[in-house]
């Protein structure tokens, strides 16, 4: 089975009509209105993962209804800075600050209800009358209390430790942004450290010392190339200054 048989499959059965398009999109008929849309993102998670449950999560998705987004009061409990690639078209159009050539830290808010990520723009502030500071102060104090109820697991390679971030996707990437990971992570790997997010659910977590961060340039080549929600293949450094790419492992 392929993702199209099975995202073709997932709207059959919940009696919803599309049709494919010359350019391989399609034209779902969804509660929002008749939708163009595109599976080569998914189908790079469902090529990696061999798992349907990842189109029929996605089927799910795009059938909500997207209504307008909260008053402030309660978008303010979950918008986060999120970490994106720097190419990502809608950037002219949402509030974002430049980390690297290759990536960005973005203003953006999750529907846990409805499982969307949506990217806040200068008119949603200016409409709610909240300044970008004072969004960014409130974002980043929100991704701090994910942080805190969020695990990280370490597994030793080669007589050293090497981090993984228990989150969900869409936050799992983001977390290096937080000011409070050096709690959780000094007793083990020390700091300043090193982390890689080729993709938004990929993350890994090392100590400067012990060349870790040369074994694991394949890996973060293959997770930026067939990942669905690609980032970037850069080696952050994470210290008390902030966060900075050094580096970046070749993709092609």
């Amino acid at each position: 089975m392929d993702a199209e048989y099975l995202f073709e499959k997932n709207l059959r059965e919940k009696n919803i009509k599309f049709k494919k398009l010359e350019d391989g999109r399609y034209e779902v008929n969804t509660n929002s209105g008749i939708n163009k849309i595109s599976l080569d993102n998914v189908k790079r998670n469902f090529l990696r993962d061999e798992d349907p449950e990842v189109i029929s999560r996605f089927v799910e998705n795009i059938l909500q209804k997207i209504d307008a987004l909260p008053a402030w009061d309660k978008l303010s409990l979950h918008i986060y800075p999120s970490l994106e690639p720097q190419d990502n078209s809608s950037l002219a159009n949402i509030v974002h600050q430049p980390l690297s050539d290759s990536s960005v830290m973005s203003l953006a808010y999750f529907n846990q209800q409805s499982n969307l990520l949506h990217w806040i723009s200068e008119n949603d502030l200016k409409n709610n009358g909240i300044d970008s500071k004072i969004a960014w102060e409130i974002a980043h104090k929100n991704l701090d209390a994910i942080l805190d109820k969020t695990n990280i697991e370490f597994s030793e390679m080669d007589g050293q430790f090497i981090g993984f971030i228990e989150a969900h996707e869409p936050y799992k990437a983001s977390l290096i942004l937080s000011k409070k990971l050096k709690q959780k992570v000094s007793a083990k790997i020390g700091w300043p450290i090193y982390a890689v997010a080729p993709a938004r659910d990929f993350v890994y977590l090392f100590s400067k010392d012990g060349g870790l961060v040369n074994r694991v340039g394949s890996v973060v080549v293959e997770e930026f190339k067939n990942s669905g929600y690609p980032i970037s293949a850069e080696v952050w450094e994470l210290s008390d200054d902030g966060i900075e790419a050094i580096g970046e492992f070749p993709t092609e």
